[in-house]
This record gives C-alpha cells, sequence and structure tokens, in this order.
C-alpha cells in the first residue's frame, strides 16, 4: 500500500527559467517545447490506485486525494463522487498498466470543479461537478513519469460519462531559452493568451456553452506525450496573471 503522492508543485515563468539556467549552465540552454493547457480553477483532487498485491483489483486500492493528504470524505463531494466510479478508475489503471509495469502505482491527477467549488468563474457555472483529468503520473521500481497527452489520456477512459473530462492541449509553444528575444516573446504571447483566459475560459465555453473567467495556462515541457515527473516540477510552469520578460531570465508570473 503507498502513500499520498502529491502533485509536483509547479512554479511560475521565472523559476522554470532560473531552473533551466542552473541545470543546464549558461553556455548550453535549450529550446523546448511546451505543451499548455487551460488550468481549471476548480480545486486539485488525485485519485490514486495503489499496486497490485493482496488487494488485487479491489475497490479498496482507489484511494481519494487532495493536494496535501489522503481523504474519505467530503472535498467538495469528491470522495463521495469517487465511491461510485472506483471501477472506472481501476479500469484506467489496469490499461495503463498494460503499457507499463503491471505494479505500478498509478495517480489519476485532475480537477473537481462546477458548482460549489469555486465562485465567479466560468466552470463554476457548469450544470454539475466534474472531474477534469490533467494528467496520470505512473511511478515503477525505475520510472517516474507524468502522461499529459489528451488522446493518450482518452484511450485509458473507455467510457464517456458526463462528469469525467480529458483537457486537451492548447497550441504548443517553442521556446529558446538561449536567446533573450525568443523568451521575451514567449512571455508577450502568454501574457496576451492568458489575459483572454482571465474574460473567457475557451475550454468551457467550447465544451459547455457556457461564457465566463478562466485562471490561466499549465505548460508542459519536452514530448507531447509524456515528461518525467522531476521534469515537470522543475521546467513546467503555471501563468495564472501577466507575465513579463526583462533578459534572458527575468521572465516572471505575477
Amino acid at each position: 500500500m503507498t502513500t499520498h503522492m502529491k502533485f509536483p508543485k509547479i512554479s511560475g515563468f521565472s523559476s522554470a527559467v532560473y531552473n533551466i539556467n542552473a541545470k543546464f549552465g549558461i553556455d548550453q540552454l535549450p529550446e523546448l517545447t511546451y505543451f499548455p493547457k487551460i488550468k481549471i480553477h476548480g480545486t486539485n483532487a488525485g485519485v490514486r490506485i495503489n499496486p497490485r498485491g493482496t488487494g488485487r483489483g479491489l475497490d479498496s486500492d482507489v484511494i481519494a486525494q487532495d493536494r496535501r493528504e489522503d481523504v474519505t470524505s467530503g472535498h467538495y463531494g469528491f470522495v463521495e463522487w469517487l465511491s461510485v466510479r472506483k471501477k472506472t478508475f481501476l479500469g484506467i489503471a489496469n490499461r495503463v498498466r498494460d503499457d507499463a509495469d503491471e505494479d505500478s502505482t498509478v495517480i489519476v491527477y485532475g480537477e473537481w470543479g462546477g458548482p460549489g467549488v469555486q465562485a465567479k468563474v466560468a466552470v463554476s457555472k457548469i450544470p454539475h461537478n466534474v472531474f477534469f483529468i490533467f494528467g496520470i503520473r505512473v511511478i515503477t521500481e525505475t520510472e517516474d513519469y507524468f502522461i499529459h497527452n489528451p488522446q493518450v489520456l482518452d484511450s485509458y477512459l473507455l467510457s464517456r460519462p458526463s462528469d469525467i473530462k480529458i483537457i486537451p492541449h492548447m497550441t504548443p509553444i517553442i521556446i529558446n531559452f538561449d536567446d533573450p528575444q525568443s523568451v521575451s516573446a514567449a512571455a508577450e504571447a502568454m501574457n496576451a493568451a492568458v489575459d483572454q483566459i482571465n474574460i473567457a475560459d475557451p475550454y468551457i465555453q467550447s465544451e459547455f456553452n457556457i461564457t465566463g473567467a478562466g485562471e490561466g495556462l499549465v505548460f508542459y515541457p519536452g514530448s507531447a506525450f509524456m515528461c518525467d515527473t522531476e521534469a515537470l516540477e522543475l521546467f513546467g510552469f503555471k501563468v495564472t496573471g501577466n507575465i513579463h520578460a526583462s533578459g534572458t531570465n527575468g521572465a516572471k508570473e505575477k
């Protein structure tokens, strides 16, 4: 039985730039492609499916998490919702394990959003609460990686319940961290995109035909399929307000 596995801490753009400089050195700064997703303004939630063992395939292997700990009740109704969706998540874990180690720990991360969770944002106006999946973390004896590709995530979800959604990718962005102009241009583009999202969340609008404010974007580094969990924490970033670029590594998030 594993314990709570929190979603990696994702900081702002300036932290990612700092970490890239520290990791690669000023003379070897990389060009990275980022795959952004809308940041739903609900509450962070997770479903951990423990490794198969003495409880192989049992509902007791499916554990609800919030950002800090396992939860057994409440969390805006998420725990009660999960109690009738455990077979769905067991199925997801089984299909993930077909592509990984059969004894992997699988954590499905998402945002639990809808009426009663937050206020004055687009997602709070949807008809019912929804678990918006943004990725799946897979932990084996030798690997720890995070799958964020929406098509792959969708393939693990055989049924299509209306209360589970897969957050899609937005348009990728390429940042050459060795070029201050590239960093500055990326910051400006992200500013503009998030300013528009703060006015009207395009994902909620397209999915539910509801207009209202969104929160921002989360940027996943490297491959369009997955990234190492450590790389996500170091080089990924979120933007929930304006960011500013000043020189090679002065970009920062408000």
